[in-house]
């Protein structure tokens, strides 16, 4: 008898990220996390193109390995945007990748999962940003004009 060997994409398992987010979006707890005005002058200073990178580090040394150390406690709740977009996008912990994310525990992550990680996060930092553009457009004083300056 033979056997035939069936690959399924690991993408097909993982969430869909409208999926995703539209679920998160009804996460009270996920809710609560938001970037604070020391984290977009981070932004400012550091670009995202640096802060993808520190994601990309924190992923491989603190979420990627089988067991990780300090896992569910292993991601600080602040001090930098990662942080925050981790525990906003249940990236924070292998516990929370299994629950959110269908990535099981107990292995290391492979190349697409944590690429798979990493596009989560950077579309929740890209939303904040955008939020905060929009938000600062809407929220600008607004300038008044005294018409009698001219007479």
């Amino acid at each position: 008898m033979a056997y035939m060997l069936i690959t399924i994409p690991l993408r097909s398992v993982m969430r869909e990220l409208d999926e995703l987010f539209a679920a998160l979006a009804r996460a009270r707890f996920r809710q609560k996390f938001q970037l604070q005005q020391k984290d977009f002058e981070y932004f400012q200073n550091k670009g995202l193109p640096t802060i993808l990178s520190h994601a990309q580090d924190f992923i491989s040394k603190r979420l990627a390995p089988a067991f990780p150390a300090k896992d569910g406690r292993q991601t600080p709740f602040g001090g930098h945007p990662v942080f925050v977009a981790q525990h906003a996008t249940a990236c924070c912990c292998r516990g929370c990748l299994e629950k959110w994310h269908q990535i099981p525990q107990g292995r290391a992550l492979n190349p697409e999962e944590e690429s798979y990680i990493l596009t989560v996060l950077e579309r929740w930092l890209k939303n904040a940003l955008q939020s905060r553009k929009t938000d600062s457009i809407t929220t600008a004083p607004a300038r008044t004009i005294d018409i009698f300056d001219n007479f």
